[in-house]
């Protein structure tokens, strides 16, 4: 499996509409490819509380899911999205192989 991650900084006063249109655009558009079996939308917390930055992570199957995502879908996907937020939001895409996950059970704190 592979997690396409995908970090982004979002304007303070964009990030109502840009947690809008990923939840009920841009992300449901990527999930219907075909090409990811898992998302989520994680906030990276800030020191000072006023930057606004997000990872957006997808769990493809194989290599070659990510592969055919990139080759039929992704162009169309960014050009939608760059109409819609144009340089007002910073993405920094990674791509990881998964080696290991694992699960521990839940404790009391």
């Amino acid at each position: 499996m592979v997690l396409y991650n995908l970090t982004i900084a979002v304007e303070p006063l964009q990030t109502p509409e840009w947690l809008d249109y990923m939840r009920g655009v841009h992300i449901p558009q990527i999930m219907n490819t075909g090409c990811f079996i898992h998302y989520k939308i994680c906030r990276i917390p800030s020191e000072n509380g006023e930057e606004n930055t997000f990872a957006v992570q997808y769990v493809a199957p194989s290599p070659a899911h990510f592969e055919r995502y990139e080759q039929e879908f992704a162009a169309e996907l960014r050009k939608d999205y760059a109409n819609r937020f144009g340089q007002s939001t910073g993405v920094f895409r990674t791509l990881l192989e998964i080696i290991d996950e694992g699960n521990a059970p839940v404790r009391d704190l």
